[in-house]
């Protein structure tokens, strides 16, 4: 029996450069051609929620289509494109991120009238994504400056000094490039979920801000900051995990029953927390693949909290060729690696090291 695919993709726009979390993008022709092998293939495109509710042929090809973080072009880009191959798809929401008020833009996180939309639409299904999307710092160490040219790497500085940027993420959300001060210290960093925060001393944060800047400083005597306690710690992954799933099965009235934590970033406390709550399973980190996907949903079926591996069609896009045809043969070639088919994998290894010399 062939492995069980979950295709992880985020936004699908044709405007990447709009926004810093751009490079996570497909555009609408390139998501077109995953969809259009897909097809070809005769593989059934299905959520999370068919999957565990048997709401699929299982004597057919099928994979599971997901979306992390909830932003809107999924609802404006994404949906006109699934409905085109009558394909189903999960979007994994976050909360506190759910936007106030929408723009005109394609960019942003999703209103909850408009998640509503997306749940309703017969094409999506809701599921859990924690409830932020938080980068934190988790040591004392720096490890680089910012500077208004790193802005797509560190747009997650915005989120951490204005903790309403990601309600206001939308097409205008370069205007934070700016915002944050130059030569801020950038500490060693980590997911949310993941460990213990470290918060530095604002006077250490001034000080390193000015060196970095060529101010003549006296050496720093104080103290560089505090670590978060295990309580504190414990009290916020509660929040994140619970709290989510909480809020989501009371503004959709439905159940909520698979968890992505942001960036694959989890602890065994995490795990269990989501087992103890009612969630059935959980994504593992992209960069893992463990056993076959077709075991854990046996796990899963039986009762049992299990992860379910994920993967992505990805490889750099060189930028000379239509997003068409380069995805067609991506999408083509990616799958084809899945399922263990020899050609496909080599052609594959072939095009990373072309693309990524």
């Amino acid at each position: 029996m062939h492995d069980i695919p979950i295709l992880m993709l985020h936004t699908v726009n044709d405007h990447p450069q709009d926004n810093p979390m751009g490079e996570l993008s497909v555009s609408s022709k390139g998501l077109d051609a995953y969809l259009k092998v897909l097809k070809q293939w005769k593989y059934q495109m299905i959520s999370m929620d068919d999957l565990l509710n048997d709401r699929y042929d299982p004597k057919r090809n099928f994979i599971v289509l997901t979306f992390d973080d909830g932003y809107k072009d999924n609802l404006t880009v994404a949906m006109p494109v699934l409905k085109k191959y009558g394909a189903r798809a999960t979007i994994f929401v976050n909360p506190a991120y759910v936007s106030p008020e929408s723009d005109d833009s394609d960019w942003g996180f999703m209103t909850w009238e408009e998640v509503e939309q997306a749940e309703k639409s017969g094409v999506f299904d809701i599921q859990a994504h924690t409830m932020t999307h938080e980068f934190i710092f988790t040591s004392d160490k720096v490890v680089d400056y910012y500077t208004p040219d790193k802005f797509h790497k560190y747009y997650w500085l915005a989120w951490m000094l204005y903790p309403d940027a990601p309600n206001h993420w939308n097409g205008k959300a370069n205007r934070y490039r700016d915002m944050i001060p130059t030569g801020y210290p950038v500490f060693e960093y980590g997911r949310r979920i993941s460990g213990k925060k470290f918060i530095p001393e604002q006077a250490y944060v001034d000080y390193l801000i000015g060196k970095h800047n060529g101010q003549k400083l006296e050496e720093y005597t104080g103290s560089h900051g505090t670590y978060e306690t295990e309580e504190d710690y414990q009290g916020y992954i509660r929040w994140e995990i619970e709290d989510c799933k909480k809020i989501l099965e009371d503004k959709l009235d439905k159940k909520i029953h698979t968890l992505c934590f942001p960036g694959g970033g989890y602890t065994d406390f995490a795990l269990d927390i989501a087992r103890k709550c009612g969630y059935q399973c959980y994504m593992t980190a992209s960069r893992m693949r463990v056993g076959n996907n077709n075991d854990h949903l046996e796990n899963v079926k039986k009762g049992n909290f299990c992860g379910m591996n994920r993967t992505s069609f990805s490889l750099i896009h060189p930028g000379v060729l239509p997003d068409a045809f380069f995805d067609y043969w991506v999408a083509k070639l990616s799958l084809g690696t899945y399922q263990n088919k020899q050609p496909y994998r080599t052609f594959k290894k072939l095009m990373s090291k072309i693309f990524h010399a």
